[in-house]
């Protein structure tokens, strides 16, 4: 009985060693960029009448053209970017596309 039990550990061990050669493709990954590599543009935000400065609190990156901006003027204020503007937003979309 001993040396069944050695045998199946021995191939049991074998076809572990002989099928984990490969190690495959892995997960599709970009390159990271570096961020001094990136293009970084500069943009002024509306600011309320009455207000003196906008300071950004939060912000929510759903794609280029989908920027959600939580600040603070005073009282919250949320706003939202395009792809072209940033414009005060008094309702928020349930469902963010």
């Amino acid at each position: 009985m001993k040396f069944i039990k050695v045998i199946f550990l021995l191939s049991v061990l074998f076809l572990q060693l002989v099928s984990c050669k490969d190690t495959g493709t892995g997960p599709n990954q970009k390159p990271f960029k570096d961020p001094r590599q990136m293009t970084w543009t500069a943009d002024t935000l509306p600011v309320p009448s009455g207000a003196i400065q906008v300071l950004p609190e939060d912000l929510l990156v759903v794609s280029p053209t989908d920027i959600w901006l939580a600040t603070w003027v005073g009282h919250g204020q949320i706003m939202h970017y395009d792809g072209k503007e940033w414009k005060m937003v008094t309702t928020v979309p349930l469902k963010v596309e």
